[in-house]
């Protein structure tokens, strides 16, 4: 940023690296002490080298018009071939949305430059129309003043694409906020970023082209440095549950089951209620691991992700409404007894937060019948890769 609050692109991070899918230089922040060997995954570079040269295969037998088979241990009798496209156009028109909590306009800047990169590639490989970029703003106060928006729009007019801002004048949280963006516009896709995050050039392009199942609903970009370790299937990326970070869903499906639930405040899980809810409805969701972003989630100093008060609070809360939504009352009076009795004041916080909640009925709806997609047993919430030794 400039004096007088002006974006300047060469503020924008060496991200187009990240483009380059796998390599020893982004993997690095993945391999060492700090990662376990789980479920017969090996945490070493040489395996993520193999993952990607697999993708890479599978996308060219895909590219030349092939058949694909989805694993039935990931989605029963569901098979899908390449020709059931969703049919929203072969140039599709996007709103992309970022929900705003008292960020840096340097790092909206940054976010919004890469964007652009994002809008131009897809553009010029013929996959985009109209882009809406949507900003929401949860922060006490505005986060953009009027000459900063105009900057954004300034960034972006290389692009040809339509920048808002709207101040909601309270904290909606991430999946409060998302909903309303959503219910500002009529696109029939949506891609939801965290304002952190700073996708690589080609993202957009290859979640568009994953994208096109008429049974996928929505998709997800590779993060870097710090790799969720959740699982997905090597050959055809499908996935128990997609982040919202950095997230491309068709808007029937988003608005097929109401979107996110407002009741995962302010962050975590929403994304996975969002995805379990999805794949009840009978959708499938991918992670795409050649499309790469960068979420700006710094590691310590042993390499370790390291967690703020609010992100152990929200999560230990959000633990709690995932067991009371898909029916767990075990999982939910374990972990509520365990937060309870913790020297962590975050975690005692967000039981006591659940029983003032469970008090005032303010709690979601239990839905019986989408238990059977819930894996509430797993650290990660369903199969992973590897997991952090924390």
């Amino acid at each position: 940023m400039t004096a007088g609050g002006t974006c300047s692109s060469e503020r924008v991070p060496a991200v187009a690296c990240l483009d380059q899918g796998v390599g020893p230089e982004a993997d690095a922040h993945v391999v060492g002490h700090d990662l376990v060997d789980h479920g017969g995954f090996r945490p070493r570079v040489e395996v993520v080298h193999e993952l990607g040269a697999l993708v890479a295969e599978k996308a060219s037998v895909l590219e030349a018009g092939g058949p694909f088979h989805v694993d039935q241990r990931y989605s029963p009798n569901r098979v899908r071939a390449k020709n059931e496209l969703y049919r929203f156009g072969v140039s599709q028109t996007v709103r992309i949305q970022l929900v705003l909590y008292n960020n840096e306009f340097a790092d909206i800047c940054r976010t919004i430059a890469a964007v652009r990169a994002c809008i131009s590639h897809a553009r010029s490989a013929g996959r985009l129309g109209q882009v809406v970029v949507a900003v929401g703003d949860c922060s006490p106060t505005p986060a953009l003043t009027a000459e900063q928006t105009e900057a954004l729009r300034q960034l972006l007019a290389p692009c040809d694409a339509t920048l808002t801002h709207r101040f909601f004048d309270a904290n909606l949280g991430s999946a409060g906020g998302s909903n309303q963006l959503a219910a500002d516009g009529a696109e029939p896709v949506l891609w939801i970023l965290n304002p952190d995050t700073y996708p690589s050039p080609t993202c957009l392009s290859l979640l568009l082209d994953e994208l096109q199942p008429a049974t996928v609903a929505a998709v997800e970009a590779r993060q870097l440095p710090i790799e969720h370790p959740k699982g997905y299937h090597p050959d055809t990326g499908e996935a128990t549950w997609l982040t919202g970070a950095c997230l491309l869903i068709k808007r029937e499906a988003f608005e097929a089951v109401d979107g996110f639930d407002a009741h995962f405040f302010p962050l975590y899980c929403d994304d996975v209620d969002l995805s379990w809810r999805l794949r009840a409805a009978g959708w499938t969701l991918r992670t795409v691991p050649r499309a790469t972003v960068f979420h700006d989630k710094r590691p310590g100093p042993d390499g370790r992700p390291v967690g703020s008060e609010v992100e152990v609070e929200s999560g230990a809360g959000a633990r709690l409404l995932l067991a009371r939504r898909y029916a767990r009352p075990d999982v939910e009076q374990r972990e509520l007894a365990s937060f309870e009795a913790s020297a962590m004041a975050p975690l005692r916080r967000a039981a006591q937060r659940f029983r003032e909640r469970l008090a005032s009925g303010d709690l979601p709806e239990t839905l019986e019948h989408a238990a059977g997609v819930a894996d509430l047993d797993q650290k990660y919430y369903g199969p992973h890769r590897f997991r952090y030794d924390l």
